[in-house]
């Protein structure tokens, strides 16, 4: 089975974007059909939930897990082992957060709170990672 034109220039672009933009593809299109084509497979699939599981939409149908998964991606640097590392180290904070506000009646926001401390002692650490490289 012959491989598609459009098929050759994404697999180029996801190997090597400089090399395919010197080659004369339009890596800055690609790129946003890519998105254009993910976020329409994404909204297929809410569309789906929404109208096959639930029928009906809810006000707490999305708890923010998109947004949890590209903040542990993003502290993880990209790395496999380090989101595997880092999604364990948030079910953690949160699950004992949710043990913390049911057992002592603390409430969910110092969970919040800890988990932006977090955030910014990875980002504190960035920049003195880049200088000694």
């Amino acid at each position: 089975m012959e491989k598609t034109r459009w098929g050759l220039q994404m697999r180029a672009i996801g190997g090597n974007p400089e090399a395919a933009q010197r080659l004369g593809i339009p890596v800055a299109t690609w790129i946003v059909v890519a998105l254009a084509i993910g976020g329409g497979v994404a909204g297929l699939a809410g569309m789906g939930e929404v109208s096959g599981i639930h029928g009906r939409l809810r006000q707490g149908l999305s708890p923010g897990y998109g947004f949890t998964g590209f903040l542990i991606s993003w502290l993880a640097g990209g790395r496999p082992l380090g989101i595997l590392l880092m999604a364990f180290l948030f079910a953690i904070i949160t699950s004992a957060g949710d043990i913390l506000q049911i057992t002592q009646g603390l409430p969910y926001s110092v969970i919040n709170i800890l988990l932006a401390l977090l955030l910014f002692v990875v980002l504190a650490r960035r920049p003195a990672q880049r200088g000694a490289r």
